[in-house]
């Protein structure tokens, strides 16, 4: 009789242990920095946040972006290069900004988002969504 009951114990907890489900194993993300481009960007996203505060809600006058230099050497995310396209749209916004930052005006500051609109169409297209968001309407 014992010995039927710890027989019966030990096959329990056998088909217990066989049974039971194994934990999946955690996958662990890598999160690489970002690139001297991305911070670039960002960093001209809150110069145009701050150009567009200035216009519709009497924000103060932010300074002139002064890295605009970088479009041309700040290394760029693994998978992106910087082709024709992309220098001519650097230039394009360079001279936009320049032109901009002499004579600021609404028309002027979209002239510089569109710019922005038109790389990363072709580009990096992640970002759209916020940019358009810098327009003044």
């Amino acid at each position: 009789m014992i010995r039927s009951i710890i027989s019966g114990i030990l096959l329990l907890f056998g088909l217990l242990i066989g049974c039971s489900k194994s934990k999946p194993e955690k996958k662990t993300l890598t999160v690489q920095p970002p690139s001297e481009m991305a911070v670039l960007m960002h960093a001209m996203e809150e110069n145009a946040l701050q150009w567009k505060a200035a216009f519709t809600e009497d924000a103060p006058t932010p300074s002139a972006f002064p890295e605009l230099d970088l479009l041309y050497t700040a290394d760029l995310t693994p998978g992106f290069e910087r082709d024709e396209f992309f220098i001519k749209s650097a230039d394009s916004y360079t001279k936009a900004y320049e032109e901009f930052v002499s004579e600021p005006t609404i028309k002027g500051h979209n002239l510089i988002v569109a710019n922005c609109i038109t790389c990363h169409q072709q580009k990096c297209t992640g970002p759209l969504v916020r940019i358009e968001k810098l327009k003044i309407k």
